[in-house]
């Protein structure tokens, strides 16, 4: 699918815990397949559900953490989820578009002329 910053930011964070995707979605609450389709690009992961990932995090890292002085925090800009968004609505558009034309294509060769325009009705006009 389409990978993009948070999916590279959200794998990366996984693999930084040494989670396996099983692991991490269970920790977690969330799914397998959420956690997959999310590292993949394939979904976004709402607002809601990046503020769980991040509460996990600071609780899994903070005896680490506290011991330095750093507070964990995942950072998403309002760019990157935008652009994330873009370009996955982009790539599904992209999908069914060319599932259209390859239908069409395929009326089209089944003698199915009459598939591309229907005619309207037109309504007579009274004298």
């Amino acid at each position: 699918m389409q990978e993009n910053a948070i999916s590279h930011k959200l794998l990366a964070l996984r693999r930084s815990l040494d989670l396996t995707q099983a692991e991490f979605a269970q920790a977690t609450g969330f799914s397998l397949r959420a956690i997959s389709a999310w590292e993949t690009g394939e979904r976004i992961p709402k607002n809601r559900n990046m503020e769980e990932i991040e509460r996990f995090v600071a609780q899994t890292l903070s005896s680490t953490t506290k011991d330095v002085g750093v507070e964990p925090k995942i950072v998403f800009t309002n760019t990157e989820l935008m652009e994330a968004e873009e370009n996955m609505y982009r790539n599904k558009y992209e999908q069914l578009l060319e599932k259209y034309l390859l239908l069409q294509e395929k009326m089209l060769e089944m003698g199915g002329s009459n598939f591309q325009k229907k005619p309207t009705s037109q309504k007579k006009k009274r004298a």
